[in-house]
């Protein structure tokens, strides 16, 4: 028999697990009908239901429909610059204030980088941490809002070729979280 109190448990372990961490601010890009054609139903449908996914979990759910090469999961964890999605404009020197909600801290690493989407190429690395949202200690206020300045960087006037990348390794427990956040200049 079943218990309120073990419902409530296994519900509240069930939240704790289903998401980690993600961008909210700048708007990142996010889940959509692009993806779905790059990365197949299973990584979009894990993706979808939880936007704050790590890159190995949905990865257990590719099927045959994976598109390594288009999905680009190490990249953008498979997320597309969508038709009308955000794209910021963001001339050298501008200063963004950048948000991220982390849902469960696991030990690990995490930067901020300016990528070439299309070819993979790091650009500038804006920010980084040697120990990211573990879970020994309190999360510092500067891991979760933060402010970055946008270097001059060359070929990033169209739309979905440089992201701005937030990459976090929580390498205690295997897991990967990207966000990425569009950009011309």
């Amino acid at each position: 028999m079943y218990t309120p109190a073990i419902v409530a448990l296994v519900f509240a372990m069930v939240q704790i697990v289903a998401g980690h961490g993600l961008v909210t601010s700048p708007a990142p890009r996010g889940p959509g009908p692009l993806m779905k054609a790059a990365c197949g139903q299973g990584i979009y449908n894990t993706l979808s239901s939880d936007p704050y996914g790590n890159v190995q979990g949905a990865l257990q759910n590719r099927g045959t429909d994976y598109n390594a090469s288009e999905c680009k999961m190490n990249l953008c964890k498979g997320s597309q610059l969508e038709s009308g999605g955000p794209v910021q404009n963001w001339s050298a020197g501008t200063n963004v204030s950048v948000k991220v909600d982390i849902k469960a801290p696991h030990t690990g690493v995490a930067n901020v980088n300016i990528v070439n989407y299309q070819t993979g190429a790091k650009l500038a690395t804006l920010m980084s941490w040697s120990d990211y949202a573990s879970n020994s200690h309190t999360i510092p206020a500067n891991q979760t809002s933060f402010s970055v300045t946008i270097p001059p960087v060359s070929n990033c006037t169209v739309p979905g070729t440089c992201v701005m990348q937030w990459w976090w390794d929580a390498h205690s427990i295997n897991q990967t979280y990207i966000s990425c956040v569009d950009f011309t200049q």
